[in-house]
């Protein structure tokens, strides 16, 4: 395991949105990603995004899909969890 984030490598499966290790703390890294990826117009169909980290030669993925609501607010999962409705627009 890396002791520090530049040595764990984020990739994402869209060149608009970028990942990076935001911090490392006692082995877990808080993974932040950012981009015009995420400016998405009100949809019915989610939209995703694959993250890639690999640490130490270990690479796991996972996608995450969020949608977003005509009031303003999005709901975010990773496709093996329940979605979360953020209820504040930002």
């Amino acid at each position: 395991m890396s002791a520090s984030p530049a040595g764990i490598n984020v990739q994402t499966n869209n060149p608009s949105i970028t990942g990076s290790v935001a911090s490392l703390v006692a082995g877990v890294a808080q993974i932040e990603l950012a981009g015009v990826g995420f400016n998405t117009v009100v949809s019915n169909t989610p939209y995703s995004v694959t993250v890639t980290v690999t640490d130490s030669g270990v690479t796991v993925s996972q996608t995450f899909m969020w949608t977003v609501y005509s009031d303003g607010t999005m709901a975010l999962k990773a496709s093996n969890a329940t979605p979360t409705r953020l209820t504040t627009a930002t």
